[in-house]
């Protein structure tokens, strides 16, 4: 029989090259001789879940989740595979469950404030949102989700107040050219807005940013 250590790299080997059933297979194996590792059970988990296997997995995430209290990582994954199979509420405890493990995990926090998104709960996002920003005050992901949620809500002002703690950190993106141009038109300073005229004129819009070059050209007229 296959001792763990070669079972594990064969796992890992296999999920390189995309052989997901494969290294599944070997995690299956490895869990055989190590019932106790919660590691294991995660990726077992994140396995299944690639393969539509939803039960499978949130029975196996469960299962790292109770053998380490203290990690959050299992209930975070735990959410993706309910968000993925349409159980929100159960998404958003999860996520839930996730920050109460560990307050400062980034990732569930956002994705916590797009359940609460799809959930129609706008105004529960928000400060979650508000609350990841502080934590990655560069990342334009989630400015821009933060943004829209403040648009929804007509807090036009707090928008312009945060694309302008964002400014420092834009690398230049459709997303952020569009932003720029609508704020300028409400600082009303007209160099500002000459610049962002320009830059959302020449931007290479993808065909992908079709809905922002729509909003670059209602901004224009």
């Amino acid at each position: 029989m296959p001792t763990l250590t070669a079972l594990l790299a064969d796992a890992t080997a296999r999920s390189a090259v995309g052989d997901h059933a494969g290294s599944l297979r070997a995690y299956r194996q490895a869990i055989r001789i190590a019932p106790n590792r919660a590691d294991l059970w995660h990726n077992i988990g994140a396995l299944c879940a690639t393969q539509g296997a939803y039960d499978e997995a949130i029975a196996a995430l469960s299962e790292a989740a109770r053998l380490r209290p203290d990690w959050a990582e299992p209930l975070h994954a735990r959410g993706h595979v309910l968000h993925a199979s349409g159980n929100l509420e159960g998404a958003r405890a999860a996520f839930e469950a996730a920050l109460v493990r560990d307050p400062t995990h980034l990732a569930a926090r956002v994705n916590l404030a797009l359940t609460f998104n799809r959930l129609q709960r706008y105004s529960l996002a928000l400060p979650l949102l508000l609350q990841a920003r502080e934590q990655a005050p560069a990342d334009e992901d989630i400015w821009w989700l933060t943004r829209s949620s403040l648009l929804r809500l007509r807090r036009d002002e707090e928008a312009l107040a945060d694309f302008l703690r964002f400014e420092p950190f834009v690398r230049g993106s459709a997303r952020t050219a569009v932003a720029a141009l609508w704020a300028a038109r409400r600082l009303a300073d007209s160099e500002r807005e000459k610049r962002a005229l320009a830059a959302a004129l020449s931007f290479p819009y993808a065909p992908g940013d079709s809905a922002l070059l729509a909003e670059a050209l209602a901004l224009v007229q």
